[in-house]
């Protein structure tokens, strides 16, 4: 070993290069670190099971696991659709609950696994990977994520997209700079259209507004409708202002015709649905009708302030004897769960809450119904129905039966172009087949056109009745002339 005597001590003088050395060999792994950090954070867009919850990880382990499958054995010959979702009910800004959410995820889930396990013939292709993406607090990121991501995860569409509300306009904005398809499931507000790539399975709040007031026509068609309408004026909720604006126009309309000519409009009256004073004025708003003689409400506001509206009427006594009808529209689907304590107390049952529901099971399981078997086998007990995978699990409120469509409609753009020879399609393709006009949906909530605004035609609007213990009953169809295509 060779000995070259001792180490010479460092020359006095010179610490400073060893700080500066040091000082330098941290802010590079400072800055490594950052950049690895920014390469590797966890993605927004995502199929990890634990992601959202607890509450959410039966239906996103089903999501994972199936992702799994098709990279397994299909990994040249798959697309990926991003469900986009308000993913935390504490938010208040979120319309949806936790088991909305959920029926949300299962819809979507049932329509790819659908797709991919029982494709016509032999062969789905392309198969479809899916993915789930957060509208909450930080949803830019989850925009950034999608937008980086389109090519190198095959990205050909977006759906769900949640509720209408602020979120999903600036989300939706952001979206339709870029060339991404985005199929909507509950948009209902119509103010949300007309952006490039954009279609929607709900009706707008203008033609919910008209069935709403033709169904209540036809309801009292023996008594003087004296109506008025409720409106939430919540600035960051569009769901609220436009299907107020529906309501006042169609009730306007029918006041002007021959069968509405003894109808009285009384002025609308209004509350701020996320301020801390929403009880106390909706109070006043009850005393207001009771002490009229109105006899049917038009309410204009999200499902969370619904009962202490009908609460208050309730316990006036003027109100309860006349028999009041309250209607409003599809979000009072937030309501529909079993319940051991009542929404709101009502002995004598005279008080009647309706609302347009976005869809409801009687579209396939009534003898005339019109909906392909296929569709309906979806919803049923065999190996990949519904009941199946999800059994307990309700459709009272419309959630999984949108979300499912939402991706079919997906998926029949595709179809359309892989017929033509592209055997897998790009995003702007997708978008461009959903917005031609010549899409039919034959779904579950029914069969309709996409006209090339992204707008549903042809649509009927089930009406349902919603009792105190969450309970419904079915109380007829709507179809609103208004732009509508006669089936």
């Amino acid at each position: 070993m060779l000995n070259n005597g001792p180490v010479p001590p460092l020359k006095a003088g010179r610490p400073w290069l060893i700080y500066l050395t040091s000082l330098m060999l941290a802010i590079i792994a400072i800055v490594a670190f950052a950049y690895f950090a920014v390469l590797h954070r966890g993605s927004r867009i995502t199929d990890e099971p634990d992601a959202f919850g607890n509450a959410f990880t039966p239906v996103m382990q089903l999501i994972h696991d199936e992702n799994i499958w098709v990279l397994q054995n299909h990994r040249d010959d798959y697309v990926t659709v991003v469900l986009l979702l308000p993913t935390k009910p504490e938010d208040k800004q979120n319309p949806f609950s936790a088991v909305s959410i959920q029926h949300a995820m299962q819809g979507t889930y049932l329509a790819q696994v659908w797709r991919n396990r029982e494709g016509a013939g032999s062969s789905a292709s392309p198969y479809v990977r899916l993915l789930v993406g957060d509208l909450s607090d930080d949803w830019h990121a989850t925009m950034d994520d999608i937008t980086t991501h389109l090519d190198d995860e095959h990205i050909v569409a977006v759906t769900g997209l949640g509720g209408s509300t602020d979120v999903t306009r600036r989300s939706i904005d952001e979206l339709s700079k870029t060339p991404v398809a985005m199929s909507a499931a509950v948009i209902s507000s119509d103010d949300l259209q007309g952006q490039p790539g954009l279609v929607r399975m709900a009706p707008l709040n203008s033609q919910e507004g008209t069935a709403a007031v033709e169904f209540i026509s036809k309801e009292a068609s023996a008594t003087r409708i004296q109506a008025i309408v409720v409106q939430d004026t919540n600035q960051k909720d569009s769901y609220s202002s436009t299907l107020a604006k529906a309501f006042e126009n169609s009730l306007a309309k029918m006041s002007n015709t021959s069968a509405g000519s003894a109808a009285r409009i009384y002025p609308t009256l209004t509350f701020d649905g996320v301020s801390n004073s929403a009880a106390i004025l909706l109070d006043s708003v009850a005393q207001k009708i009771c002490a009229t003689d109105i006899n049917v409400v038009f309410y204009a506001g999200r499902a969370g302030n619904l009962p202490a509206l009908l609460q208050h009427m309730s316990e006036n006594r003027a109100c309860v004897d006349r028999g009041i009808s309250v209607i409003t529209g599809d979000d009072a689907s937030e309501m529909n769960t079993p319940r051991e304590k009542q929404a709101w107390v009502d002995p004598t049952g005279r008080l009647k809450l309706y609302y347009t529901a976005l869809a409801h099971t009687k579209f396939f399981n009534s003898p005339e119904s019109r909906i392909l078997e296929a569709i309906q086998d979806r919803f049923g007990d065999g190996k990949y129905g519904y009941r199946t995978l999800f059994p307990g699990q309700m459709l009272d409120d419309g959630q999984a039966i949108m979300h499912h469509d939402a991706m079919y409609a997906v998926m029949k753009a595709v179809d359309t172009l892989v017929a033509g020879g592209d055997k897998r399609p790009q995003t702007q393709d997708v978008a461009s087949a959903l917005r031609s006009g010549t899409v039919t949906i034959d779904g579950a909530s029914g069969e309709f056109d996409l006209d090339r605004n992204g707008n549903p035609i042809g649509k009927k609007i089930p009406v349902l009745r919603l009792w105190p213990d969450g309970a419904t009953t079915y109380a007829g169809f709507a179809q609103p002339s208004d732009g509508l295509r006669n089936r």
